[in-house]
């Protein structure tokens, strides 16, 4: 297996796809986990296709803290993670984000279940724009743009990445090729859940990966 991409960071966002496609990889990634990891506080990836009002909620959470939380909205996409490992985790003051904020996005930072106060980066793309970041607790600070982001290379295109990962977590081995599929939303049989999991049983996950919004 290849080696795992360049890890994201504020000067390399631009490896991180457009929202759309963010949208069907987080997608890929809890409807994956869900296969593999039959027990919902062991698994790292979620989606919530009605999280509120239109809007759907792609998280990661390690168990040890770390964790991701990406909104999807009409405008776009936001992402705030915590590293509980980074110098920069001090309790952001609502003026230390960022004026440039979309105003599509500002009612995430005012979301309880965003754990707000432990924050180390946050990210965000607007339809029709590019990737912006900033680390709230030093936004100026030219050292912080090249600190990696938590685990945003598991939402990049390549589905290196993600089997690379799951390899190492869930400790069986895990074709790339089967993680492409999954990434290309092919469509969901007995056969492609086996090829990913040979003791999961489609018919139990059914209704799990149509939540998810895998279908």
């Amino acid at each position: 297996m290849s080696q795992r991409p360049q890890r994201v960071t504020l000067r390399t966002l631009g490896m991180l796809p457009p929202p759309r496609r963010l949208r069907e990889l987080a997608i890929a990634n809890a409807a994956m986990d869900a296969i593999l990891m039959p027990e919902w506080e062991l698994r790292y990836f979620s989606f919530d296709r009605r999280w509120s009002n239109g809007e759907e909620l792609a998280s990661l959470r390690n168990g040890s803290g770390d964790h991701h939380f990406c909104l999807f909205t009409n405008g776009g996409v936001f992402i705030k993670g915590f590293d509980r490992e980074s110098p920069f985790n001090r309790v952001p003051p609502r003026e230390s984000w960022p004026r440039e904020l979309p105003q599509a996005f500002l009612h995430a930072i005012d979301e309880p279940a965003f754990d707000i106060p432990h924050t180390t980066f946050c990210l965000w793309h607007a339809e029709r724009g590019i990737w912006r970041g900033v680390i709230p607790s030093d936004p100026h600070g030219a050292e912080v743009r090249d600190v990696p982001l938590g685990y945003l290379d598991l939402l990049l295109d390549d589905p290196v990445a993600y089997a690379t990962w799951a390899t190492d977590y869930h400790e069986r081995p895990i074709a790339v090729d089967t993680v492409a599929a999954f990434q290309r939303l092919d469509p969901l049989d007995e056969k492609l859940v086996r090829t990913l999991n040979p003791e999961a049983v489609f018919a139990a996950l059914r209704d799990e990966l149509d939540e998810i919004g895998y279908r």
